[in-house]
């Protein structure tokens, strides 16, 4: 992760820390993220400026500081790496509006050295990937396409039990943090209202 982008990580997490300080009405001082940035106050105003054009609804009071909508969840980076407790999975995240295919940047990514864990989102896929190199098709706006970069120390003719692992291990994630009850649909579709 970047360095801008892990102070927008932690401002966020700040941010969301204060939503539960009833005395200070859910704000959270300037002074407070700048020191525990360890960054000016400008610094921390151009961050602020940064994670409102992501689409965070981040209030701004000249008395009190800043604060966070509780409602405010917009889908990106930092949104999700603010949110997660994981050592590997998800520590660096590339976002795409459109890809030919998240598999295919994973793999780019995995020759290029990227960290074991590294997440591959995209909103669309011009020649997604199926089972046995079919196309999937992948029009915006309407599923989650998702590759996670793994370097797993077993025998290569084992790897595919690890996409019906993950499908289990997103549909149980989903299940315990909201109220939907996604299924599995072999090997690795996770499907929410079907």
């Amino acid at each position: 992760m970047e360095p801008r982008e892990a102070a927008e990580v932690e401002i966020i997490k700040s941010l969301r820390a204060g939503l539960l300080s009833p005395d200070e009405q859910g704000y959270t001082s300037g002074q407070r993220l700048s020191d525990g940035l360890g960054i000016s106050r400008t610094a921390v105003w151009k961050h602020i400026k940064s994670l409102r054009r992501m689409g965070f609804e981040i209030e701004a009071s000249p008395s009190k500081g800043y604060r966070l909508s509780p409602s405010s969840h917009p889908f990106n980076s930092v949104e999700i790496s603010s949110l997660l407790t994981t050592g590997t999975i998800g520590r660096n995240i590339f976002f795409y509006d459109t890809l030919e295919s998240t598999n295919r940047k994973a793999f780019e990514l995995g020759r290029a050295g990227c960290d074991e864990g590294t997440a591959i989102i995209a909103d669309s896929q011009s020649h997604g990937k199926g089972r046995i190199g079919r196309q999937w098709l992948s029009p915006p706006g309407v599923n989650l396409y998702t590759s996670l970069l793994f370097r797993p120390s077993i025998r290569p003719q084992e790897a595919h039990n690890l996409t019906f692992l993950m499908a289990v291990a997103v549909a149980e994630a989903v299940s315990l943090f909201s109220p939907v009850k996604p299924s599995v649909k072999w090997p690795n579709d996770v499907l929410i209202g079907h």
